[in-house]
């Protein structure tokens, strides 16, 4: 909650896009711009934390020494008995 209306700010940030999906709001300053230009949202940081947090899934899956998983096996599963499903 930076103290401004949100319907507001919504309202201004769609009338002054106009076909640049980089315009939005700065909540710090209160100023509407080109958020990349203003240095809000950086490209670079992005792509760092997509790829620590894959990291992070990746981690979890080798330092666990099981995964449940849920997989499709079509037909046979409802053709199946107690203790035959083979994968």
């Amino acid at each position: 909650n930076a103290a401004y209306h949100g319907p507001i700010v919504i309202d201004e940030v769609r009338t002054g896009q106009k076909g640049n999906s980089n315009f939005g709001w700065n909540a710090a300053n209160g100023e509407y711009g080109d958020m990349l230009e203003m240095g809000i949202i950086e490209p670079a940081k992005v792509i760092r934390c997509a790829l620590e947090n894959s990291v992070s899934v990746a981690k979890t899956f080798l330092l666990t020494e099981a995964v449940v998983i849920q997989h499709w096996l079509g037909e046979k599963k409802k053709e199946a008995k107690m203790g035959e499903l083979q994968v």
